[in-house]
């Protein structure tokens, strides 16, 4: 990884999906995927078709599915930090934007992790 752009990015996605590694079925009803591409965004929608409101769909279209990685310092961490934003998409959930702050120095520990709800996508399943 050495702290280069790419490896980041897929030690976040390692962090968002490795849980689901050999999951069996029912437990793989956490469909959480990445979407990394506008026309993976557009599957993961249609795949809600029905779901999502307009307003919400047009929303989720808005977004920028590209994930990014920033590099900075964090003064109360103390040392030198990545920052990166990956839009995962859940059929509970709709697409969500996973923002994780990472040390750039091996081990590379996750510092924080915010998600920000892109759009609502409201589940035909009631609890």
């Amino acid at each position: 990884m050495e702290g280069r752009p790419e490896g980041l990015f897929q030690y976040v996605v390692r962090h968002i999906v490795g849980g689901r590694f050999c999951l069996h079925w029912p437990a793989q009803e956490n469909d959480v995927r990445v979407v990394a591409t506008r026309a993976r965004l557009e599957e993961a929608l249609a795949s809600v078709a029905g779901e999502m409101d307009a307003t919400e769909v047009s929303r989720a279209r808005a977004t920028d599915p590209t994930p990014r990685v920033s590099f900075g310092s964090l003064e109360s961490f103390g040392g030198e930090v990545a920052v990166v934003e990956v839009l995962v998409f859940t059929r509970w959930g709709g697409p969500l934007r996973h923002t994780c702050t990472i040390g750039r120095e091996f081990p590379h520990r996750f510092l924080g992790v915010e998600i920000e709800t892109v759009a609502e996508c409201a589940c035909a399943i009631t609890f």
